[in-house]
């Protein structure tokens, strides 16, 4: 039997680095700081309640200089509390074993990385490698180091438990405050520090030691040490948690005066029938192309985006994230046959609306 398996709520419509010295050698999964524990006095914190959601993912409005909006939690979490999904930086997927030789962007340098699409101008990843993007949506994205940075320089940061979990509530200029726990992080397949460090990917690529490092945002508890919160390297290989954040609608709003494709309506655009109605129309339509039968059954996760037109269409279909060729042709292909949807529109008129979709095929 052959299926297509839909990931139900994840389409959409769309500083500083504090560096340590160089190491002598090259770095390895297995190698680490040791730290030491110690009593860490902590309290008992308290949450904002979420401004919103966007796909069943909470934020909240800290009132940064920026007016950047945060994730509520991480990605493959449902809760501030939970640690969700270690990622090694570039990777879209979590994985058992956190090395070298499984991390797409390890032991490339920067012109490597940036001819093969990876990250943009800015040194930041592109939508296609962002886990942000391809697991909650094109709503939503990796930080920037940068950013990271103005959430350390503008919060009041308390170390405390929140649902039994230790971690760090940053409160914003505002008095509404939002929750890291400590996830520690994952070298191979041991996961290390948990309950006594937070580190979490930015989208920003490091020039230190080119080939090995990006830009994380970073809380070491050794001894001595006053819970040091910072912007700094990691390894690429490494596994860390991902804090999304909101892309903004007022950028959206003015790409749009400009006649751009809008991937924030105030309403999305809406298949026939519902997402439900979508989901089961894309497991009855799509196939396995003979020639991924004959190679033993190809699967793995293919990326489409899309527009649905203001008058329902949809169009300007294209691969963000290739699995297979006979794959990608048979997910454009039927994609483009979809019926008319209900249009989304802004300020109550239809207008053009971008949409991701990720589709994971299995054979069974």
């Amino acid at each position: 039997m052959v299926s297509v398996v839909i990931f139900t709520g994840e389409a959409s419509a769309q500083g500083r680095v504090t560096r340590q010295e160089k190491p002598k050698t090259e770095p390895t999964e297995k190698v680490r700081p040791k730290t030491e524990s110690q009593p860490v006095a902590q309290s008992k914190i308290e949450l904002s309640q979420p401004d919103g959601s966007i796909n069943g993912h909470g934020y909240v409005d800290l009132g940064l200089p920026s007016g950047l909006k945060w994730a509520t939690c991480n990605i493959g979490a449902s809760k501030p509390e939970q640690y969700g999904g270690y990622y090694s930086w570039g990777d879209t997927d979590v994985k058992k074993s956190y090395l070298y030789d499984n991390t797409v962007t390890a032991k490339k340098q920067k012109s490597k990385i940036r001819s093969l699409g990876i990250i943009d101008a800015s040194d930041n990843l592109t939508p296609e490698f962002d886990a942000a993007c391809v697991n909650w949506s094109a709503d939503w994205r990796m930080p920037t180091i940068t950013e990271f940075q103005e959430l350390l320089d503008n919060c009041t940061w308390t170390w405390g438990s929140y649902a039994g979990v230790r971690g760090f509530r940053a409160t914003g200029p505002n008095g509404r405050s939002i929750f890291f726990p400590a996830t520690g992080d994952r070298a191979g397949e041991t996961l290390e520090d948990v309950g006594r460090h937070i580190n979490y990917w930015s989208s920003t690529y490091s020039d230190y030691d080119d080939g090995y490092y990006a830009c994380a945002f970073l809380r070491t508890l050794f001894v001595g040490d006053d819970h040091n919160l910072r912007t700094r390297r990691w390894i690429r290989s490494s596994g860390c948690p991902i804090r999304p954040v909101l892309v903004e609608k007022k950028e959206i709003s003015e790409e749009h005066s400009h006649g751009e494709i809008m991937s924030e309506p105030d309403s999305q655009p809406e298949f026939p029938g519902g997402q439900s109605a979508m989901y089961k129309w894309l497991a009855d339509n799509i196939k396995f192309p003979p020639t991924t039968l004959n190679n033993g059954g190809v699967q793995g996760r293919v990326i489409v985006g899309f527009v649905v037109s203001k008058t329902g269409a949809v169009k300007d279909v294209k691969i963000i994230r290739s699995c297979h060729p006979a794959l990608d042709e048979e997910v454009v292909r039927v994609v483009k046959a979809m019926p008319t949807w209900t249009p989304g529109s802004l300020n109550g008129e239809p207008v053009d609306v971008a949409y991701t979709l990720p589709l994971s095929f299995r054979q069974q």
